[in-house]
This record gives C-alpha cells, structure tokens and sequence, in this order.
C-alpha cells in the first residue's frame, strides 16, 4: 500500500468505534457491486505511548482504484460531491449527466446510451445500501465517484463515512425513511439524486433496483447475515476494550448501551426498509416466496440477481413488480417442470418464469435425471 488511514470512526469514537468499518467490511465480504473500504482495528502506539484502539482503513485515492480495479491511476476522474476534483476534471462527467437528464429515458435508444455512461449494478448497490443503513449525512456530503479515462469506462461511486448510520446518532431512528428522503424535495437540487430519478424513469432500471433491494434484504442485508458479521467484528474490538477505554476515559455502560441500540437497528430495520421500498414506488405488499428442487441436489435457481443452491430457500419480494426465475440443472440432469402453488402460468415447462408475487407461493424446480454414457461392469460376475 503506498497510502492508508488510522482512523478514530469519527463521531462513533467512544460509541462502538467500529461501525463504518463493520458496515463496510460486510460489503465487501459480501461481493456487493459497491466500492468500499477494507478495515482492520489496529493498537497504535505513538512514541512508545499508548494511544488506542484505531480503524486501519483504505485511503479513497488513485492508487485505491489502481489496486482494487486496475486502472491507471494517472488516467482518471476521481471526483465529490458537487463539484470537488480529487483527480482529473469535470468534462466528462458534466457531459453525461446533460444528456440523462435532458433525454428521456423511457426510449430504449436513450436508456442504453445512460447505460454505457453509469454502472447499474453499482448505482443500484449503491443507493439500495446509503438508504437502508439510512446515512443522513448524505447525498450532499461524503460522496464520491470515479471513471477511467477511456472509452467504454462508467461511472461507479464509493461509500464511506457511515459513522451516523444504524443508529449511529440519536437523530437518526429505526424508521427514518432516507429513501423517501431523497426522492422528495430534499434531493432536488442534488445533481446525483437527480441522474437516480431519472434513470427510475426507465421501466427496466426500476424493476431491476425495486428486485435487487429485495434480494439483498433476502440475503446480504437481512438480520442474521448483518448480526452474523457485527457480532465478529465486535469480537475482535472487545478484547482490547479495556485499555482502550482506560486511555480515553472510555465507559462500558456506554459502549453496551450503543451496542444494543445498533443490534436493535440490525434487526429491525429490513422491515421499515421494504415499507419504505413499497411507499416510495407505490407497489404492493410484501409476499413470501418459496422455493425448491427435486430431486435434492439436482439443480439450482436465479432468481433476479442471485443463485439459490440451499433449499428450502424462502424470501419476500412485493407485488406489482414482477420477478424472474431460471431453473439450472446440474451436471447429469435436465429440467422438467416447476410445480407451483399460490402461483399461475401458462407454461410450467418454461425453464424461466416471470411472474408478479401477489400471494404467498411454493415454487419448486423438477429436474430428470439423464444418462451418462458411462460403461458399467460388475466383479465377479454373479451369473
């Protein structure tokens, strides 16, 4: 590394002191299309002196996105918020921002033309994690994004400084709804904000965000994925606590109580969030959604943007927003059918379905096993 941070977790310090860099730490583990920072708590020392417990973090520089995505970091634009260069200029940036927001993006031609200028995965990714872990302190701060310097390269952005996020502050509930948020008024002269809603405008794009915050609330954000990882990081943290506290008249009381708070945030907030993904794109309720194969083993399933392996597998997705699913044999079998209960379509031999989840529904994939080729003997010979 030719540069990295020591951290202190900015208004966290003395609260968990971890809580960005837990949060971040999970993104990554989880292969989220967002680029974070890795983190590692670290004893500093300084002189000889005992200073603590500090966060060990990536710096967001050129060489960040030279390591991470192998690009020259003497050729491109790494920029902020509204108008702040760290590297390279405006240019480009201020060229396709005009052309998404002053072309509509309902046209096919016009959609993919904003598609070859922004990362989908990234931007959905993006905004699907600052509005979950509901980060106040944003879109007009702590924002950054970046492209290489040549043709074809899109725009990703970044995440950092979640240090208000999950109930980092007391100004900042369980139900604060950032989504909303910034899709109101508060955004409007956001010019970010104002390149989101725009692409919303597209049918595709709000179908593919609405389905992949779902997904994510199934999996990389649902309790038990998030509590599985607080709990490890905060491990880590409390073995070193005590000096750590004694050095900066730090308080266990104190540390237990925001521990709760954010396990309480962990736990509940998936909920508000899919309310707050119903209100904001006036869609219907929640439904369950199970699915299977048979036999055991013999095949997987996409659904949306994630591949089922371990069944049964249940998750909720809401109605008035249709979901796709593909059947995917394994090595030695082939798909038959699916039987569906809750569910109709006109054809249960499709491999793929689309359907909108407006009831509850079992979902399973029936898969024949194939022959071989393979030339079998037996010894002895029992005849």
């Amino acid at each position: 590394f030719k540069r990295f941070l020591l951290r202190n977790s900015g208004s966290d310090f003395l609260g968990l002191g971890y809580r960005d860099g837990f949060i971040h730490e999970h993104i990554i583990g989880q292969g989220l299309h967002v680029d974070a920072g890795a983190y590692r708590p670290a004893r500093v020392h300084i002189n000889g002196d005992y200073w603590g417990i500090y966060n060990l973090r990536e710096k967001y520089d050129r060489y960040y996105l030279e390591d991470n995505h192998g690009v020259d970091d003497k050729n491109l634009d790494l920029l902020e918020e509204q108008e702040g260069i760290v590297e390279g200029d405006f240019e480009t940036f201020n060229s396709m921002e005009n052309f998404i927001l002053n072309n509509d993006l309902t046209t096919i031609a016009n959609y993919k033309v904003a598609k070859s200028y922004f990362d989908i995965e990234n931007l959905s990714d993006y905004y699907a994690c600052q509005t979950f872990v509901n980060n106040s302190d944003w879109p007009y701060n702590n924002l950054k994004y970046w492209r290489e310097k040549k043709t074809g390269a899109k725009w990703r952005y970044i995440i950092f400084d979640l240090d208000v996020a999950l109930g980092g502050v007391s100004f900042n509930p369980v139900d604060h709804d950032n989504l909303g948020r910034i899709l109101g008024s508060y955004g409007n002269d956001n010019r970010h904000v104002q390149i989101f809603k725009s692409f919303l405008t597209n049918q595709e794009f709000k179908q593919y965000f609405i389905n992949r915050y779902n997904d994510l609330l199934n999996t990389t954000l649902s309790p038990s994925s998030l509590l599985e990882s607080f709990e490890q990081t905060a491990e880590t943290f409390e073995t070193e606590a005590d000096r750590h506290f004694d050095r900066w008249n730090g308080s266990w009381q104190h540390y237990e109580e925001v521990f709760e708070t954010t396990v309480f945030h962990l736990t509940e907030r998936a909920q508000f969030a899919r309310d707050q993904l119903r209100n904001a794109f006036n869609i219907g309720p929640e439904r369950t959604l199970s699915f299977g194969v048979f036999p055991e083993g013999a095949g997987t399933i996409e659904l949306n943007t994630l591949t089922l392996s371990a069944f049964p597998w249940s998750g909720k997705y809401h109605s008035g927003n249709e979901i796709s699913m593909t059947a995917i044999p394994n090595n030695g079998n082939e798909f038959s059918h699916w039987e569906l209960k809750g569910v109709q379509v006109s054809d249960e031999t499709t491999r793929t379905l689309h359907l909108d989840p407006a009831d509850n529904a079992d979902l399973v994939a029936v898969f024949d096993a194939t022959f071989l080729g393979m030339d079998l003997s037996l010894h002895p010979d029992p005849a």
